[in-house]
């Protein structure tokens, strides 16, 4: 069994109290921990189960994360850490749906703390690595 998570979640990078400076990185870490951490307890009874976490690459340098159940290897969590849909830096793009409808032609991911995605590099019309590409 594969899940695939499109974006990182990372909303506003505040997991608590609300005056803490944003993390986004540590927020969709611990937001990916949570989600290995439900899994496991689901299919071994243990929520501290070991995983195995790789990189993964697509045609065109495309990167992304999977994290496979030790005790339990057909459970594979696929994680494409795309940027969470809001940004007002850009005007409140929703980039999943402007990558996917052909308003944008890439979006870097973010990558979450302790992720062993390399970091992720700049967007531009001709060269983007790594990122999402449209097809």
């Amino acid at each position: 069994m594969t899940s695939v998570y499109l974006t990182a979640g990372e909303a506003n990078g505040v997991n608590a109290p609300q005056d803490e400076k944003p993390d986004f990185e540590g927020y969709a870490a611990a937001r990916q921990y949570g989600i290995r951490a439900a899994y496991a307890a689901m299919t071994t009874g243990d929520r501290d189960a070991a995983w195995r976490r790789e990189v993964r690459r697509l045609p065109g340098d495309v990167v992304f994360e999977t994290a496979t159940l030790v005790a339990k290897p057909h459970v594979t969590l696929a994680f494409l850490n795309l940027r969470a849909p809001l940004d007002a830096a850009d005007g409140g793009s929703n980039r999943l749906a402007w990558l996917w409808d052909g308003r944008r032609d890439a979006q870097p991911y973010l990558r979450p703390t302790d992720s062993p995605l390399p970091a992720p590099g700049g967007c531009a019309a001709t060269t983007c690595s790594p990122c999402w590409r449209r097809c």
